[in-house]
C-alpha cells in the first residue's frame, strides 16, 4: 500500500533532519536501503534549499514523499532561484548534493516555474526509460541506465578514491613490502650476529696468544 506525507519547513538549520526523520514514517512500507538512500539525499536537497535559495524567514520549503514497495519519490519546492543542474562534480566548497543526486538517485530532476522543484525517485531496479522527467521538466538519470546497486558502488569509488582508501591488491603490495622488508632486516641482523661472532673468536685468540 503506497504511503504519501507532506510536510513545510522553515528555512532553518533543523530543516534537513526533520526531512529526514520523516521519511522514517515510510521503513514499514519502503526497503530500508531505499529510505537510507533517500535520507540522505532528502538532507542534501533540503540543506541546498536552506543555504543557497536566499530565503527569508516567512518563506517555507515544501517537501512531499511518496512510498511504496517498489518505490520512494520525494519532491523538495522552494521559492528560491534554483542552481545549474549540469556542473555535478563536487569540490572544495561543497556541491555534493548534485553529485549524490546524480549517482544514487534512479532518477531526478529540477522544474523552475516561478519556484524550483527538485524531484527524485528511488528504485529496486532500473529500465531504461526516455530521459524525460515528470510534467516536461529536465531527468539527470545517469547516461547508461545503471541499476541503483551500479551507482551506489560508483559513489562508493568516487569516495574511497577521496578518502586515499586502498584497494585489496594495493594492501597485499604494502603487505608484500612490509615482509621484503622484514627479510632484509633479518637477514641484516644475522650478518650483525656473524659479524659479533667473529669478533668474539678473535679477541679469545689475542688473549690466548698474550698467555
Amino acid at each position: 500500500m503506497a504511503l504519501e506525507v507532506g510536510l513545510r519547513l522553515d528555512p532553518g538549520p533543523r530543516a534537513p533532519a526533520r526531512a529526514r526523520r520523516t521519511l522514517e514514517r515510510f521503513r514499514s512500507t519502503v526497503p530500508d536501503p531505499l529510505v537510507e538512500r533517500a535520507e540522505l539525499l532528502v538532507s542534501e536537497v533540503v540543506t541546498n534549499s536552506v543555504r543557497h535559495a536566499d530565503l527569508d524567514p516567512d518563506d517555507r520549503i515544501e517537501v512531499r514523499m511518496q512510498g511504496s514497495p517498489s518505490m520512494l519519490r520525494v519532491d523538495v519546492i522552494d521559492p528560491g532561484p534554483g542552481f545549474d543542474p549540469i556542473d555535478t562534480e563536487p569540490h572544495t566548497g561543497g556541491g555534493w548534493g548534485v553529485w549524490l543526486l546524480d549517482h544514487l538517485a534512479t532518477r531526478w530532476g529540477m522544474e523552475r516555474d516561478g519556484q524550483t522543484h527538485v524531484w527524485f525517485e528511488l528504485r529496486p531496479a532500473v529500465s531504461v526509460d526516455p530521459r524525460q522527467g515528470r510534467d516536461g521538466g529536465t531527468d539527470h538519470r545517469d547516461r547508461g541506465g545503471a541499476s541503483m546497486g551500479e551507482k551506489t558502488d560508483k559513489a562508493k569509488g568516487h569516495v574511497k578514491e577521496t578518502v586515499g582508501d586502498m584497494t585489496d591488491n594495493e594492501r597485499l603490495e604494502r603487505e608484500g613490502k612490509r615482509d621484503r622488508m622484514g627479510g632484509e632486516l633479518k637477514g641484516k641482523a644475522e650478518d650483525a650476529k656473524d659479524k659479533f661472532g667473529e669478533g668474539v673468536d678473535a679477541a679469545k685468540d689475542t688473549l690466548s696468544d698474550d698467555d
